[in-house]
C-alpha cells in the first residue's frame, strides 16, 4: 500500500509543536518592546551627536528597529490580538539616566555610539533568544530577517567607532 504525503506536512508538523498562541504573543510583544526601545535609543543618539555620519547610522537603525516593532505588530494582530507600539520602563529609565549623565559629564560621540551599540546587543540577543524558542516558520523567517538587520546596523557602527576611535579629526565624521 502507497501513502501519499501532502506537500505542506512540514509546514503543519512545525505549526503543530510551536509554541501556544498566547505564549508567542507574549514573546512577540517582549520584541516590541525591545524594538522600541532600541529605536529610541538610536534616535537619542541621532539628536546627542555632533557628527552628520553617525547622525544618518543612527536614524537608519532606529528606522529598521520601527519597521521591525510595526511587523511583529501584525504578527500579534494576525494571531487575534492587539498591541500598542511602546517601548519598557527599564528602557525609558535607562534612556532617562543616559540623558543624564551626558548633561552631566558631556555627549561625547564616542559615548554616544558605545551606548547605541550596547543597545543593538541587547536586542540582537533577545531576538537570538526567542528564535530558541518553538515558533512557527513565518514568524521564525521574519526574527531572522530582524536579526540580520541588526547586525548589519551593528557592524555599521563599529566601523563608524574604529575610525572616530582612531582620530578626532577625521574628515569622514566632519561636523
Amino acid at each position: 500500500m502507497i501513502t501519499m504525503v501532502p506537500k505542506d506536512l512540514p509546514a503543519k508538523l512545525n505549526e503543530l509543536i510551536s509554541m501556544a498562541p498566547q505564549d508567542m504573543t507574549s514573546t512577540l510583544k517582549s520584541l516590541i518592546e525591545t524594538s522600541k526601545d532600541s529605536e529610541y535609543k538610536l534616535r537619542a543618539g541621532a539628536e546627542r551627536t555632533q557628527c552628520a555620519v553617525l547622525r544618518q547610522t543612527y536614524v537608519c537603525a532606529a528606522n529598521d528597529c520601527l519597521r521591525a516593532a510595526r511587523e511583529l505588530q501584525i504578527q500579534i494582530t494576525q494571531l487575534g490580538e492587539e498591541v500598542a507600539l511602546i517601548g519598557s520602563t527599564s528602557g525609558a529609565v535607562n534612556r532617562g539616566w543616559a540623558w543624564l549623565r551626558g548633561a552631566l559629564v558631556g555627549n561625547s560621540d564616542e559615548a554616544i555610539l558605545k551606548e547605541c551599540g550596547t543597545e543593538l546587543d541587547l536586542a540582537i540577543q533577545r531576538y537570538e533568544d526567542a528564535l530558541d524558542e518553538l515558533l512557527p516558520a513565518n514568524v521564525r523567517n521574519v526574527l531572522d530577517r530582524h536579526v540580520q538587520d541588526f547586525l548589519h546596523n551593528r557592524t555599521q557602527l563599529v566601523q563608524k567607532q574604529d575610525p572616530l576611535n582612531s582620530t578626532e579629526n577625521n574628515s569622514q565624521f566632519a561636523m
